[in-house]
């Protein structure tokens, strides 16, 4: 435990090597009484999401914070960014990135390059959430996965 903070600042500090495609997607935590939406995005050349959000929506607004988020954390403009059909990213993608970045929709079988690692990640935050009954707040469940 008391390397974890050190960690995490350390982290913040560290740069990463990202790819050009990208993959956004999003799922449901419950935590106590509130339903989340936590999004991601990842690189294809890094195992774990670059960028995380949580949010009670998932709107448009939400998408273009997540993929500026993704964007400051990357510190590059991706070539495509792959999502499923959530109408929210064609707007945030675009309001972001303009016509810098192609976006590609579909599902996880019929686009060239699918979300496993998104998808296996949301898996274990999801195992993880679980156990961690009685949340208070949001930032309890964010700051448990970065720990976990």
């Amino acid at each position: 435990m008391r390397y974890t903070k050190a960690a995490i600042k350390d982290a913040k500090y560290t740069n990463i090597k990202v790819g050009g495609v990208w993959i956004a997607d999003e799922t449901v935590l419950k935590l106590d009484k509130d339903v989340h939406v936590c999004s991601g995005t990842s690189s294809t050349t890094i195992p774990l999401p670059a960028r995380l959000r949580l949010s009670l929506t998932r709107t448009t607004k939400d998408a273009q914070a997540l993929m500026q988020g993704a964007f400051n954390r990357a510190g590059k403009v991706p070539r495509i960014i792959y999502t499923d059909k959530l109408a929210a990213y064609l707007d945030g993608i675009e309001l972001t990135f303009g016509a810098d970045t192609q976006h590609r929709q579909g599902s996880p079988f019929d686009i060239g390059s699918n979300n496993n690692l998104i998808e296996r990640f949301h898996s274990t935050l999801k195992s993880r959430t679980e156990i961690m009954r009685g949340m208070q707040k949001t930032t309890t469940a964010a700051s448990s996965w970065r720990a976990g």
